[in-house]
């Protein structure tokens, strides 16, 4: 496996205890990201690395925006976010059992959010995988995760990918989904995580419907295509615990990373070549 080294520059100097869930938004020319343990929403300008803050109401696990309206998904359920006033408003239906919290998200091409939650505590398999109907209902698809992670749904083949990121588990899968049924159908391992390969966590498709996952403990981001075949594998430098990814404009690629003492920024942006 070849793997290539793309130059990773810090995004602004924001630090976060754990930063995660980055989605580009075109509108704005900003990333929005968030920072699980330190409780907080942010919003960092893609061009002069100007970073806004916002303090969270409970351990937040993603931000999305989803049919126009910003999405936080935190202990007790998801919550409307309103930058202006700063306030989270929870949503009606979406209210989850005491010691749970969204933990991964994403929004597909034709805006539903996919949405995983865990234990805080993290210590049973009581995850579980959700989709947000267009009714603003959330349906559970499947359970029986420690850490669910890694999500992202392949419009085109009607497929959701999702990986258990919890040390005993490490692994990829994809399964059909039915509208119609409201369930996922059989999951079919994707990727195995060895020894040295780190941990799946965050996860985004590419035009191309290709699978790119951050590779927790491993400091790099690996490819695969939709048929589980090598695609890329690139190690961002430096390479610090990264998290999860998200696609820009003009082949530029935004990552978040845990925080740690020598960390300059939990926000990089590299840039893809070929």
């Amino acid at each position: 496996m070849q793997r290539e080294t793309v130059t990773a520059r810090p995004l602004g100097p924001a630090v976060a205890e754990l930063g995660e869930s980055p989605f580009w938004s075109a509108a704005e020319n900003c990333v929005w990201w968030v920072d699980v343990t330190g409780r907080q929403v942010l919003r960092t300008d893609a061009d002069t690395g100007e970073t806004a803050r916002w303090p969270t109401p409970g351990e937040i696990g993603f931000i999305a925006r989803v049919d126009g309206r910003l999405v936080a998904g935190m202990e007790r359920g998801l919550y409307g976010f309103d930058p202006a006033s700063g306030g989270f408003d929870l949503v009606s239906g979406t209210e989850l059992a005491a010691g749970m919290r969204f933990n991964d998200a994403t929004v597909d091409a034709t805006g539903r959010l996919w949405a995983s939650t865990m234990r805080i505590a993290n210590d049973r398999a009581e995850g579980a995988i959700h989709v947000l109907t267009a009714d603003w209902r959330m349906h559970e698809l499947a359970g029986g995760f420690r850490t669910p992670n890694g999500l992202a749904f392949d419009v085109e083949r009607s497929r959701l990918y999702f990986s258990d990121s919890h040390p005993t588990v490490r692994r990829v899968w994809h399964a059909d989904h039915d509208p119609g049924r409201r369930k996922l159908g059989e999951p079919v391992p994707f990727m195995e995580f060895g020894d040295g390969d780190g941990r799946p966590d965050g996860a985004a498709l590419d035009a191309d419907g290709n699978y790119w996952i951050a590779c927790l403990e491993a400091g790099t981001i690996e490819a695969r295509t939709p048929a589980g075949e090598f695609h890329r594998s690139i190690r961002p430098a430096p390479a610090p615990a990264l998290t999860k990814l998200a696609f820009g404009p003009d082949g530029r690629l935004f990552v978040t990373a845990k925080g740690t003492p020598a960390s300059r920024s939990s926000l990089l942006a590299c840039r893809l070549g070929g």
